[in-house]
C-alpha cells in the first residue's frame, strides 16, 4: 500500500513481495478480472512491459474491457514503458480528477462541460511528445483492426492525433457521423472530453504529487469548462463548423457533405449519396445545441432544441436538454415547463421525473415537486418519509434550499439538518 505523506516520498515501494503473494493466491480468486488488473498493475512497476502487455491483451480480448478506460490507461503505460515514479504521479492525476469530477468542479449545473464520465486515459492527463504518442498509435493499430465496434477504441486515437491532419479530420468525421445516425444523445459530452486545456503542476493547484517522485512532467490537462476557454478551443472550433456544415447540407439534401480529401474508407460512410433519415436531421441539432452550451450560447442552444421539437415532438431527450438550457439562462418557469413537458411523454422515466422536482423545487413551487416525486416512491406511506428513508439526499437539500429562499428558515435548517 502506497503511503503519500511527505515524510514517507522518498521511502522505495517494495512492488516483487505483493506481486509474488498475488500469484501464490491466483487459484483462490474468483474475480479474475480483477485479479489481472492488480497484476499487471505490479508488472508495470516491475517494469515487465511484455508480461504486462500480455496481461493487457487477455483483459481486452478473453474478459471483454475494451470500454474500460482504466484498463486503456494502464496500456498506455505499458507501451511507453514508464518507469514507476510516472506511473504513480499518473495515478495520482487520474485520481485528483476524479474526485474534481465527483464534487462538481466544472460546471455544477448539470451541463456537459465536464466530459464523460471516466474517459480520461494517460493521453489526456499528461502532455505526451510527438514520438510517444506514435507509439501509442502503432500499438493502438491491431486493437482497431480487433475490435472494429469498439467506441472506446475507435475513439482513443482522436486524442493522439494531430487535429490539423488530414487523419484526425478525416476520423472526427467518422466518428461523429456514426454517432449522429445511431442517435446518441451523450456525443456532446464526448467530444467534451477533446477539449483539453493545460495547466501548470504547482503547489497552487492543490495537487501534491511530483515532491520526490521526479515525475518529468510540470503540468497536466484539465477538461474546459470556461465557456471563454471552450469557444476559444481550436478542436471546438472545428467540430462547431464541421456540425454547422452538416445542418447545412442536411437541411438541403438530406445528406451528409460529401467530403474529397476523405481518406476514412469506412463502411458506413461509403457512399455519400445514401439519403439520411429525419432523425439523423433532429440529432446534429441536438449536437449543435450541446455544443452552444457549453459555449455558454443559451438562446441558440433554445433555438436548435425548437427546430427538433418541431420536427419530433415526442424526443423526451429533447425536452430534457431544453429544460436544462433554460434553467442555465435563468428561466426556470420555462425549464419546469419543458421538462414536465417530456415527463408527461414517458412516467416510467426516472430520470426526467427528477429534474422536474429539481426545477419545480428551484422554481418555489414544493408541493407540486412532492407531488411529482411521489410517482416513484411506495404508495402505502408518506412520500416525505419514504424519502427520507430512502437517503435521497439531493431532494432534501433542493427543499431545503427552496424553504430557506421563501424565508423559512426552521424547516430549511430541519431539512439541511436531516441530511
Amino acid at each position: 500500500e502506497e503511503n503519500n505523506n511527505d515524510a514517507s516520498k522518498s521511502i522505495i515501494i517494495n512492488y516483487e513481495e505483493p506481486y509474488k503473494h498475488l500469484l501464490s493466491i491466483e487459484h483462490l480468486i474468483r474475480d479474475q478480472y480483477s485479479y489481472l488488473q492488480t497484476k499487471a498493475y505490479y508488472q508495470l512497476h516491475l517494469r515487465q512491459f511484455d508480461k504486462a502487455k500480455e496481461t493487457y491483451l487477455q483483459l481486452f480480448h478473453v474478459y471483454g474491457s475494451t470500454e474500460d478506460y482504466n484498463v486503456h490507461s494502464g496500456f498506455m503505460c505499458c507501451l511507453l514503458e514508464l518507469d514507476s515514479n510516472m506511473i504513480r504521479s499518473f495515478y495520482t492525476l487520474l485520481k485528483h480528477d476524479k474526485k474534481s469530477n465527483k464534487s462538481g468542479s466544472g460546471s455544477g449545473n448539470g451541463s456537459s462541460s465536464g466530459g464523460v464520465k471516466g474517459a480520461r486515459t494517460l493521453a489526456t492527463i499528461i502532455s505526451l511528445s510527438t514520438e510517444q504518442k506514435n507509439t501509442l498509435l502503432n500499438g493502438y493499430t491491431t486493437l482497431i483492426e480487433a475490435f472494429p465496434k469498439s467506441p472506446t477504441i475507435q475513439r482513443i486515437p482522436l486524442t493522439l492525433l494531430d487535429y490539423q491532419s488530414d487523419q484526425w479530420k478525416a476520423k472526427i468525421q467518422s466518428y461523429i457521423q456514426k454517432q449522429l445516425k445511431r442517435g446518441v444523445p451523450s456525443l456532446g459530452s464526448d467530444l467534451a472530453s477533446l477539449f483539453l486545456v493545460e495547466k501548470p503542476l504547482t503547489s497552487s493547484t492543490g495537487i501534491d504529487i511530483g515532491l520526490g517522485f521526479g515525475t518529468g512532467f510540470d503540468s497536466y490537462y484539465t477538461i474546459a469548462s470556461d465557456p471563454c476557454d471552450v469557444e476559444a478551443h481550436p478542436i471546438y472550433q472545428c467540430i462547431s463548423n464541421l456540425v454547422d456544415e452538416y445542418i447545412d447540407s442536411l437541411e438541403q439534401t438530406s445528406k451528409f457533405p460529401t467530403d474529397d480529401n476523405d481518406n476514412e474508407n469506412d463502411n458506413e460512410n461509403d457512399s455519400d449519396d445514401v439519403e439520411e433519415p429525419p432523425s439523423t436531421l433532429l440529432w446534429t441539432w441536438y449536437l449543435r445545441a450541446v455544443l452552444y452550451e457549453l459555449e455558454g450560447k443559451y438562446s441558440n442552444a433554445i433555438e436548435n432544441t425548437k427546430k427538433c421539437l418541431e420536427q419530433t415532438p415526442t424526443a423526451v431527450d429533447v425536452y430534457e436538454l431544453q429544460g436544462r438550457l433554460y434553467d442555465l439562462a435563468g428561466d426556470i418557469n420555462m425549464a419546469v415547463s419543458s421538462t414536465d413537458e417530456g415527463r408527461k411523454l414517458d412516467k416510467q422515466d426516472r430520470y426526467i421525473n427528477n429534474q422536474t422536482v429539481k426545477y419545480l423545487l428551484r422554481a418555489g413551487r414544493e408541493k407540486e415537486a412532492l407531488e411529482t416525486i411521489a410517482l416513484f416512491t411506495r404508495h402505502e406511506s408518506d412520500p416525505e418519509q419514504n424519502i427520507f428513508d430512502m437517503q435521497c439526499y439531493w431532494y432534501e437539500m433542493e427543499l431545503g434550499n427552496c424553504l430557506r429562499k421563501k424565508g423559512d428558515l426552521g424547516k430549511a435548517l430541519k431539512k439541511y439538518t436531516a441530511i
